[in-house]
């Protein structure tokens, strides 16, 4: 039995512009996953909630290769005008009106989906979260750490290097890149301390070392 933990919106625009909305809604889709806990289903793994004009509606469901697909009368073209944090409202009330089609058609529960919307409106919505281990260098005073920020048109991610009870003491710039799994997921890599001043990064293509300069520690 295929477990439900993947969640997408796209559009009926043309398909440059669906590119666009699927990546701009991208975000809030990824952050309720994130916060999701993924339940057996008979026959679901994924759903990809379709946006679409009240008047072109199609209330029927398809399911195709696990892939349950809803469409809700939520306006893309209306998406496209829309400023960041109002884009970041559409893309969850287009979710949540997905989610709740899903859970009467297929009988399930809704709790696991309302769980993961409250736990995404106490972070406003801002998909931020720590990649992999925090690194402590050698003398054991500095901690280091990839934050990553997944917004509505970028995504960024860099390093914060901070003490050991949590001030900040330097932020370092890693990548910036499309808001797109498939764009940022394969520069995401791993940081070990060289010394006390540089960090090195190391993804599966290459390495780059970091400077943290004179943090007086």
């Amino acid at each position: 039995m295929p477990l439900l933990r993947e969640f997408f919106l796209c559009s009926n625009l043309p398909k440059e512009e669906d590119i666009q909305f699927r990546r701009s809604t991208r975000n809030v889709a990824a952050l309720l996953e994130r916060n999701f806990k993924p339940f057996k289903t008979s026959d679901v793994w994924k759903l990809l909630i379709k946006c679409v004009s009240p008047a072109a509606l199609n209330e029927s469901f398809i399911l195709i290769g696990g892939v349950l697909t809803i469409e809700v009368p939520h306006d893309p073209a209306l998406f496209l005008k829309l400023n960041e944090n109002e884009k970041k409202e559409f893309a969850i009330n287009a979710l949540i009106d997905g989610f709740e089609r899903a859970s009467k058609d297929r009988n399930w529960s809704f709790a696991p989906f309302q769980e993961s919307i409250n736990r995404a409106r106490e972070s406003r919505l801002n998909n931020e979260w720590w990649f992999g281990k925090p690194k402590i260098n050698r003398a054991r005073q500095l901690v280091a750490r990839i934050r990553c920020k997944h917004g509505v048109e970028r995504f960024v991610a860099e390093i914060v290097v901070s003490d050991r009870t949590g001030n900040v003491l330097s932020i370092l710039p890693l990548f910036e890149e499309i808001p797109s799994d498939f764009s940022f997921v394969p520069r995401l890599g791993r940081i070990d301390w060289r010394n006390e001043s540089e960090i090195l990064y190391k993804t599966s293509r290459d390495e780059t070392n970091l400077s943290i300069g004179n943090l007086n520690k």
